[in-house]
This record gives structure tokens, C-alpha cells and sequence, in this order.
């Protein structure tokens, strides 16, 4: 019923925001002239769910000047009482300070807002829901008897710009949050639903129970990239998202058949993770130092690292993780380039050495050194039959290798 009642007061914005701010919150009523003062400054009207955060304090101050004194300014000489109010706005947090009576309004700084700390819901609030959702997921608005979608907007507040809706069952990507908006104890979150990037509500407390408008899909299978229909010109317009990750920060690669995405972290950790699903099969530290560089072989069963201290690690992939087959050592510098020949037997690396090293991927062995690059190799192509190999470096140069047929120059 909540629901339905935030989406009905969604049509009556303008309504809401001409109240005065204390008809919003509990914040005391001064607070309306510093928010109409702000509002002057950054050109829209302001209600206290548009701001990221706001504080209040009130004092009796020395003087006049509310504790903000102006350079050349001469104030009475008389107790004054007044408030402190810290107003946080696109990143900005304004401190404002405003007599009792409200005929003094005083912009006392502006600065960027510190980084704040304070969890959301705050610990021990039972005004707020407590959140399900988590970023990277999957989610979905819930279906019940009212069959009301979720309004989507520019920012965590009711006040926000409208961009659209998600209908109820609509599926979408946990991208950022959770964000609370203090005057209304909603909970927040940004999502990405086919295309359409915004702020929604995940729920609110009704009545001392949570209501929850948003519900995870957890461990719900999505379509598999390899069963899906090719992309081609025809249909490129129906591309959505079909799952997201949240990975370590570093590099990723997804194997040919689309089962497995692997990503390679700064601190060397190697991270499986099954597409189909979306759960993590398994996490190892793959090097002691950050991975530069992923291949997968042409099957998906094999998967190449590299890492900045040159060294390069050969993987089997397997339903429970991937388990190191052979240690692959020869490289003096970074290994930035990888990949597999097309018949699968053969690993090619390209390194900030300036080699490219060619490995029998069942031997473990090096079985070719190309040299000749002065900068770092930073790209590898084979050819379709695997007949020509291409190098790039740093520099610009370009090398084709292959194998001179008989009797030739």
C-alpha cells in the first residue's frame, strides 16, 4: 500500500516541495531558509531528499555574526540565537548558519564534502528497511496485488528528476548504493535496467514491517552467451545486458564458449567465475604480484596468466575452479600479450622484454624465442589457420611471422 502511495505522491512533486522543510523531516524549521537560500545559488528548488546529507546543531552564538563573521562587517554585541546547518549537495557540503527568527542568513563556507562513513541505514535505525539487494547482481521489482512499477530517478531522493520506470517482474543491474534518504527513511539504489540508469527505492518500513519493492535474483540462471542468438546487423538493436559481475579491479577476459569469465587482479589474485550462474567458482592467488595479462585456449578448457615480475602460469578450468598445470618461466619483464593458437597446442607470450615466446601448452615447454621487438609486445593475432602469427610493440612496429615455404628466398 506504501507503494502505491509514494508513486501517487510522485504526481503532486511540485506540491511536496512548496511544504516548509520541517513539514519533511524533524529538522527544525529554520533549516527551510538556509535550503531557499541554496536553492537561489544552484539555480533549482531544493527539498531536504535532494541533499546526500545535512546536519543541524543550535547555539547561542557571541554575536550577530551566528560564529561567521564578515571581514569590515560590524555586528551587535548581544547573545544571538541561532543554528549551524551543514548541507551537503552535488558533492558540495555549504555551511549555512541561520537565526531563530530567520532574518539572518548567513553562507558562512562552501567546500567539497568530506567522505562519508556513515552506513547505510544507519546501525540501529528501525526506521529503515534492511537492504537485500548487493552491487553486481541481479534484481527484479517484486509482483504483487498493486502491480505498480518502480519510478527510476537522477539521484537517491523523491525529488529527483523522473527518467523512467521498471514494471513490476522488470529485470535490471545492481550498479551503485545503497544510498538513505534521511527525510523520507527510503533506501536507494542505482541500477541499470536495458539501458535506462537511475535511482530507485528498494523499500520502506510500513507499520513496523519492511515492504520490499525490489527483490534479488540471486543465483537465477541468465542466457548462456553461447546459446544465445549471434549478434549480427539485423538484430544488433536488441542487445541487452544479460549479467554483471563484480570483479577484482584488474583485467578480465570471457572464454570462447562464453561459460567462464576470468578476471586477474593488482594484488595477483585469479578469480573464476561461471556466466550461467553468476557464482564465483573459485579464487587463488595466481601470482605475488599484480596479473597482466589472460588468454583462454580455443576449447575454454585452459586459461594463460601473466604477471608484472614476467612470469606466466598455465591453467586447467574445471567446474570446481581453475588448478595450475605448468608454471610457464622465460620471460625477464612483464607479460602483457597472450594467446592461444588456433589448434589450442600452442601459447604465444609477448612481454616488456621485447620476446615473444611460443610454448607447447602439453610439455610446458618453450619451443620458440622471436625476438627483434624493442619496445614492449603489447598485441598477438593468429591468423585462422594458424599459419601467421602478428606481434605489435610499444613503439609502432608491426612484425608477420610464419614459415618460409620450401625452396623459397
Amino acid at each position: 500500500m506504501l507503494k502505491k502511495l509514494v508513486f501517487i505522491l510522485a504526481a503532486v512533486t511540485l506540491f511536496v516541495l512548496a511544504l516548509p522543510a520541517a513539514a519533511q523531516s524533524q529538522a527544525p524549521g529554520p533549516i527551510a531558509a538556509a535550503l531557499n537560500d541554496l536553492s537561489s545559488r544552484v539555480g533549482r528548488t531544493l527539498a531536504l531528499s535532494d541533499l546526500q546529507n545535512w546536519t543541524w546543531e543550535q547555539n547561542v552564538f557571541p554575536n550577530a555574526g551566528l560564529g561567521c563573521p564578515k571581514p569590515g562587517t560590524l555586528y551587535a554585541d548581544v547573545q544571538t540565537g541561532g543554528f549551524k546547518f551543514l548541507l551537503t549537495y552535488d558533492g558540495i557540503q555549504y555551511d549555512y548558519r541561520v537565526s531563530n527568527d530567520q532574518r539572518v542568513v548567513v553562507l558562512c563556507n562552501s567546500d567539497a564534502a568530506p567522505v562519508s562513513t556513515a552506513a547505510c541505514p544507519p546501525p540501529g535505525d528501525a526506521g529503515y528497511i534492511t537492504p537485500r539487494l548487493q552491487l553486481g547482481v541481479q534484481a527484479q521489482v517484486t509482483i504483487d496485488g498493486d502491480s505498480i512499477p518502480n519510478n527510476v530517478r537522477s539521484i537517491p531522493g523523491t525529488s529527483g528528476t523522473y527518467l523512467g520506470e521498471i514494471p513490476p517482474g522488470g529485470v535490471f543491474i545492481v550498479l551503485e548504493g545503497p544510498q538513505c534518504s534521511q527525510a523520507d527513511k527510503l533506501v536507494w539504489w542505482r541500477v541499470d535496467y536495458n539501458g535506462l540508469i537511475g535511482w530507485t527505492v528498494e523499500g520502506q518500513v510500513e507499520n513496523g514491517q519492511p515492504d520490499y519493492w525490489l527483490e534479488p535474483l540471486g543465483a537465477t540462471p541468465v542466457p548462456t552467451p553461447g546459446a544465445a542468438t549471434a549478434i549480427v546487423s539485423s538484430n544488433a538493436s536488441q542487445v541487452q545486458v544479460l549479467s554483471s559481475f563484480v570483479t577484482p579491479i584488474g583485467i578480465t577476459t570471457l572464454s570462447p564458449d562464453g561459460k567462464w569469465l576470468a578476471s586477474g587482479g593488482v594484488d595477483g589474485q585469479l578469480t573464476l567465475l561461471n556466466t550461467e550462474t553468476g557464482a564465483t567458482v573459485g579464487t587463488v592467488l595466481a601470482h605475488p604480484v599484480s596479473v597482466t595479462g589472460l588468454a583462454f585456449s580455443p576449447d575454454s578448457t585452459l586459461l594463460a596468466t601473466g604477471s608484472a615480475d614476467g612470469q606466466t602460469q598455465l591453467w586447467d578450468v574445471t567446474a570446481t575452479g581453475a588448478q595450475v598445470r605448468f608454471p610457464l618461466q622465460g620471460h625477464t619483464a612483464s607479460v602483457d600479450a597472450l594467446l592461444f593458437a588456433p589448434s589450442g597446442g600452442l601459447l604465444a607470450t609477448g612481454s616488456a622484454d621485447g620476446r615473444v615466446i611460443l610454448w607447447d601448452v602439453n610439455l610446458g615447454l618453450a619451443v620458440a624465442q622471436l625476438t627483434g621487438h624493442t619496445g614492449t609486445v603489447t598485441r598477438l593475432m593468429f591468423s585462422a589457420d594458424g599459419s601467421l602469427l602478428l606481434t605489435t610493440d610499444s613503439g609502432g612496429t608491426t612484425r608477420v611471422w610464419g614459415i618460409r615455404p620450401a625452396g623459397t628466398g
